[in-house]
């Protein structure tokens, strides 16, 4: 995509969605982003960034070409997001019953 060197896209069981060239998928990366902008409000936008690197092990580079993709493409990605966290809440809630299961 020309508007967004660093950005391919894979077809998968959820439809086409945009890979970074350097790593994981757009929303994985955005999502670390917005964990981590959760977890350290006070951080500036460069000390977000930086701490995504350094627990993600993405270059700076990537994780621009996510935000810029997401810029233009935030529904895409945003949906994407909540796919993924209602998933994962689901997992959270099957573990969470078995867990109950098995206490005395």
């Amino acid at each position: 995509m020309d508007a967004h060197p660093g950005v391919l896209f894979h077809e998968g069981a959820t439809g086409r969605r945009a890979v970074l060239t350097a790593g994981p998928d757009v929303w994985e990366a955005i999502r670390a982003i917005r964990d981590t902008r959760a977890a350290e409000p006070d951080l500036a936008g460069d000390e977000i960034l930086a701490l995504v690197c350094e627990n993600t092990g993405l270059e700076l580079p990537a994780l621009r070409v996510a935000v810029n993709y997401y810029g233009s493409f935030p529904d895409e990605i945003n949906g994407l997001l909540t796919d993924a966290d209602e998933i994962e809440a689901g997992l959270e809630r099957s573990l969470e019953n078995a867990r109950h299961l098995l206490e005395a």
